[in-house]
Formats: structure tokens, sequence, C-alpha cells
């Protein structure tokens, strides 16, 4: 089992997709997390005006083939996560009833082929590689030998080189992100890892949820210790020193989730809305949904059918659409605000979802 509950966002090719609306279900619970009552896709949001939105600083493109220019270093990311985190707190108002404490990035990541994953049990977000935030970063659509689109993504000019060279059938076709676009796409990728890191809290947090969740953190515990354990055998075995690593911090980091003490406890039939959208009545059952289908989704291999990552993917897609209307005119070109927006709709797959309905 996967006791990491990571939110990355890998390279798939053959996804699509789907929407589909199922008939109401009738369930008598207690709704949260619901947001401003006006519809939160307009300019502004409720709590918004005292941060700093994305975009606000943008610069303004004198033609749409013209890219910003600006140095990208650990430094500037971390300045987006910052303004990220604001916004996705605002735009939670649920965050306001939960323990949380902002989750620090740790960019030492081994490069795994994710781009950020939030660690539940420890409360980080690891950047798996930094040099892809630092680097150039490509708009790619991805085309069959028949000219049909199989795949939108955002890559970094090697992970493009290495997907051309595994599937010389596709045609793979880059526009190249300006610093603007660029700062909109980092910043999504945040949205996505801290709605994973709201889920868990909110598991934390719920009647039925918050004992079995934190089992996980338990095994997570054993299991380092085990690798530390060895590590130490075999550095005795060499004659060399013992050289504390990513398993030792983690180890201290992981008090975080042994030691959680819940703001509130919420009752164990609490649902947590979809969508921002206010006129969208889905809602995920925390215990059924979130505990229940996630670890059965994880124990199949069903990354893409798992609420936990539908829920992100989702969010991930509704923030782009509320950020992306703050930079100024020509910051962002309209064609990549659409494509990026498409692309993280083909990670979607809430076929089949049977929603609560409220």
């Amino acid at each position: 089992m996967n006791v990491y509950n990571n939110g990355y966002i890998p390279y798939n090719p053959y996804n699509a997709y789907v929407q589909t609306a199922l008939p109401a279900v009738q369930y008598r619970a207690y709704p949260i997390n619901l947001g401003p009552t006006q519809d939160v896709f307009q300019r502004s949001i409720e709590g918004q005006a005292a941060m700093t939105p994305l975009g606000q600083n943008a610069p303004v493109q004198a033609s749409g083939n013209v890219a910003a220019t600006g140095v990208w270093n650990s430094k500037r990311v971390e300045e987006i996560y910052n303004k990220t985190y604001d916004i996705v707190m605002a735009q939670n108002p649920i965050t306001k009833e939960l323990n949380i404490q902002k989750p620090p990035l740790d960019f030492g990541g081994n490069k795994d082929g994710a781009l950020a994953s939030y660690i539940c049990g420890t409360n980080k977000i690891k950047i798996q590689d930094r040099s892809f935030f630092e680097g150039n970063l490509y708009l790619c659509n991805i085309k069959d030998k028949n000219g049909e689109t199989v795949d939108i993504k955002v890559l970094g000019q090697k992970s493009s080189d290495d997907i051309q060279a595994k599937h010389p059938e596709y045609t793979i076709t880059k526009e190249k992100l300006n610093d603007s676009e660029k700062e909109l796409y980092i910043s999504s990728v945040f949205a996505h890892e801290l709605r994973h890191c709201i889920q868990t809290h909110l598991l934390c947090s719920t009647k039925g949820c918050m004992e079995e969740y934190k089992t996980y953190f338990t095994e997570l515990k054993g299991a380092l210790e085990e690798l530390v354990e060895a590590k130490k055998e075999m550095a005795a075995l060499e004659g060399k020193p013992y050289v504390q690593g990513e398993e030792d911090l983690d180890l201290q980091s992981l008090n975080y989730g042994l030691n959680y003490k819940p703001k509130k406890v919420f009752d164990e039939n609490a649902l947590f809305k979809f969508s921002m959208l206010p006129k969208d009545n889905r809602y995920w059952s925390i215990k059924e949904h979130l505990l229940s289908k996630s670890e059965q989704s994880k124990k199949n291999g069903e990354y893409y059918n798992n609420p936990l990552e539908i829920d992100a993917y989702n969010y991930e897609y509704e923030f782009l659409a509320t950020q992306m209307k703050n930079y100024p005119k020509g910051a962002v070109r309209e064609d990549i605000a659409n494509n990026l927006s498409l692309a993280v709709c083909l990670n979607v797959e809430d076929e089949g979802v049977n929603f609560k309905r409220f």
C-alpha cells in the first residue's frame, strides 16, 4: 500500500475527459465548504481583495509571439506558492475550521517523474524536479498519426524529447510559455497539491475517518524506521559513518500527522462540496468517498478514478478559471489559457461517480 497520499501529475496520453450527470441521491447530511454566495468565476472572489492576486505584476506582452523574460529560481517558485496558498485558503472556507499549518516546500525530490507531491503525514509539498520549474516550459499538443489530439501537457524540453522518442508515431506541437503563463501553470500545480492538503486535514478531523486514516502515518513511520535501520547497518558493514538522509527528516516531520489535533471534529455524515460553483450540488461523502472509495482505488491502482484525484484535478481546473482573469490583457494568451484548462480536464474522470446531492 502506498502510505503517501501523493498528488502527482503523471503523463498519460490515453486519457479521455468524460463528465456525466447522475440522478440525484437523497442524503441526510451536513454540507461543508460552502463557497461564497456570488459566482466565484467573477473577477474577484470573497476574501481575495486583501491578498496579492496572481498576475498583478505580470508583464504585458507586446505581441502574442513575444515571451516574457526573467530569472527562474527556487525563490521565485516559492513566491508563487505563497500567493497560491493564500488564494486557495480563501477559496475553501472550510480551512477556517481546520487546524492547518502551511505546508513548506521541499526541493529535495528525486526526479521520479512527478512534478510535485503533497506528503500527508509530514505535511509538506515535495518538488520532485526543481529544474522543471526553473527551466523553459512548453504547452505540448500531442497528436496521433491521424492528426487527432491524444493529450495536451506542459512539458520541459527533455520530457518532450523523451516522449517523442518513445512514441515516434506521435506529432508534438510545442508552444513556449511566457512568464505569466508559466506562473499561472505552476500556481495551478500548487493549487492541486493544496487541495490534497485540505482533503487530508478533513479526513483527520472527521468521525469514523480520523482513526483509520492516521494508521497510514503509523505504517509510514514503521517503514521509514526500517529503511533508516537498514542504511545504518549497511554503513556499519562498509565501515563508514552513517549520514542522515531524507528518511530521517521525514521521520521528524511525521510528528505532524501522528500528533495532529483537529480544530473541530466533523460529523461522520459530513459532505464536502465538489465544486466552487454555487449551483453545482455535487458533494463528496468524506467517509464513503474520500476514505473508503479512495482506498479501494489505490489498492486497485486506479489513479484517475480515485475521488481524491478527481477532486484535486477539478479544483485545479476551477482554480485556473478564476485566476487567469487576474492577468493584464495580453499577458496570458487566450489559446494558451484554454489549452491549460483542457490539459487538466483530460485528467478528470468522474464518469460513474455516485455523488451525493444536497
